[in-house]
């Protein structure tokens, strides 16, 4: 479970570099682009490759956001509800506490 948190974090990390250097990339690019009259024809792919890079960016920062609120949220009404003792509030049995699991689930 740890490994599959890490790997997502590092994709999400590599994906917002990406985004990143396209922002970065795209505005260099075009000081140099001298074969597509930007201002006679009005296509201009860079700038537009940036918008849609900063879209995905703000895409990413609003799912941060709401996953933080989530979190938040879920955890006040955890700690909130512990009066009351809901199953689904407690943390999960740990391995290795004498625990055991019933006997038609035995291997």
């Amino acid at each position: 479970m740890e490994s599959e948190r890490k790997v997502r974090r590092d994709l999400l990390q590599f994906g917002a570099f990406l985004l990143l250097l396209v922002c970065l990339c795209c505005p260099i690019a075009e000081t140099f682009d001298f074969w597509d009259h930007t201002l006679q024809t009005g296509n201009d792919i860079e700038y537009s490759l940036v918008m849609v890079a900063l879209i995905a960016g703000a895409g990413f920062g609003l799912a941060h956001v709401v996953a933080v609120l989530i979190r938040t949220v879920s955890l006040t009404s955890c700690l909130l509800s512990s009066f009351v003792a809901f199953p689904y509030c407690a943390p999960p049995p740990v391995a290795g506490t004498g625990y055991s699991p019933p006997q038609p689930l035995r291997i």
